[in-house]
């Protein structure tokens, strides 16, 4: 069986029976990953495993916590026994499509060479390099464009030891550091694939039984703040603007894509 790792909160005991439920309809068994607590976490501890803020700002305490919560369910796999050489990575609040355990289930169907595949599903339409067919109705295809959330992922055993062995960690947030073109200075070296139709949706995405949002709205108020970023967020439109304009010509053989969620 594909070693499955589910990131959950010790108090949201909730999301835990969701998920347990969900994965095990499907057939599939998974390694729960006790996520960090910003409610709990010394403030100073967590901001000290941390690069001081860059470019990009501060991290709430609540970002904080998710990223190293990524990165325990990084360290597991990486000192795991076993062979699995990739795993599946995913939040507690996510809903599957129907069969999704016939694909997760075994990872026979993945290129070998795959680093990272996200099988989640946030916007309608990313960029896409050229598609490869891993079976019947689905396929995989490099990732150009932003495509943040990082609630469901499959991430070889070579990519989550280099990621655990970062010290201190980047001051991203872990969505951004895996899946953003356009702020993640290790975009190009993980290399990031997308699912189609993907196999993962986040059910709870801004909404109110968030554990990330209302720590996250001060501090994304201060960084749309004028002078707090400005030139950053100015650039950033200017790359996807650039991408937008690229991919009609079929630079790269990059198409912009639907991305469904679906059965695949």
């Amino acid at each position: 069986m594909t070693p499955i790792y589910l990131i959950n909160l010790a108090r949201r005991s909730d999301r835990l029976a969701d998920m347990t439920a969900r994965l095990h309809a499907e057939g599939l068994d998974f390694i729960r990953v006790d996520a960090a607590d910003a409610r709990t976490a010394d403030p100073a501890w967590l901001a000290g495993q941390f690069a001081p803020p860059g470019r990009f700002g501060p991290l709430s305490s609540s970002e904080q916590a998710c990223a190293l919560s990524h990165f325990r369910a990084y360290e597991q796999f990486a000192a795991s026994a076993g062979d699995a050489s990739h795993a599946v990575i995913l939040e507690d609040d996510v809903r599957l499509a129907e069969g999704a355990g016939r694909r997760l289930g075994s990872l026979d169907w993945l290129p070998a060479s795959t680093r990272l595949l996200k099988i989640e599903v946030e916007r309608p339409r990313v960029l896409l390099g050229p598609p490869r067919s891993v079976g019947r109705d689905a396929r995989i295809a490099r990732l150009f464009s932003d495509h943040t959330c990082a609630a469901g992922y499959i991430i070889s055993r070579s990519t989550a030891a280099a990621l655990a062995a970062m010290q201190p960690k980047p001051t991203l947030m872990i969505d951004f550091l895996l899946f953003s073109a356009v702020h993640s200075p290790m975009f190009s070296r993980l290399r990031p694939d997308q699912l189609v139709p993907a196999l993962v949706e986040q059910t709870r995405l801004g909404g109110t039984d968030s554990d990330i949002e209302p720590d996250r709205a001060a501090l994304t108020q201060a960084r749309m703040r004028p002078g707090a970023g400005a030139k950053l967020r100015r650039e950033a439109v200017r790359l996807r603007n650039q991408a937008r304009q690229l991919a009609p010509l079929d630079f790269g053989g990059a198409r912009w894509t639907p991305v469904s969620f679906g059965q695949g």
